[in-house]
């Protein structure tokens, strides 16, 4: 019973070690450092894609996005084009709280989004309503 209750718990620890991400320090020192304020004014083009539980692609887009910022605050405009024919828009209202650290909002997300920024990279992470 102990051998088996062991083999449970090393495979919990294996399944959840996997689910983690490469952190966010691990790009202190990447060059050039990331501006929000910089990256996001102006007209930008992207692609990107939806993927399920099972990292399952389920959707793919492209989207068209104008940044600006006022000070502090930013608005994003997004628009999106699913390869399915749906076209979809957000807009979001970007709020910097602290050195590094951002907060967004738009009308489909639950919340707020929170956003840490280190070296070239950025962490943007958010609950957003499927329905």
């Amino acid at each position: 019973m102990n051998r088996l209750r062991g083999v449970i718990i090393m495979g919990l620890a294996t399944l959840i070690s996997a689910c983690s991400g490469p952190k966010l320090e691990q790009y202190q020192d990447t060059q050039p450092p990331l501006s929000l304020e910089a990256y996001f004014s102006g007209p930008i083009k992207a692609w990107g894609l939806v993927q399920d539980r099972s990292g399952q692609v389920t959707r793919r887009f492209d989207v068209t996005m104008h940044g600006s910022w006022q000070g502090d605050t930013g608005t994003l405009e997004e628009k999106f084009h699913y390869y399915d024919g749906e076209k979809d828009e957000r807009v979001w209202t970007i709020q910097r709280v602290a050195n590094n650290r951002y907060e967004g909002r738009a009308a489909d997300i639950l919340a707020h989004a929170t956003g840490e920024l280190n070296g070239s990279a950025m962490r943007w992470a958010y609950q957003m309503d499927l329905t």
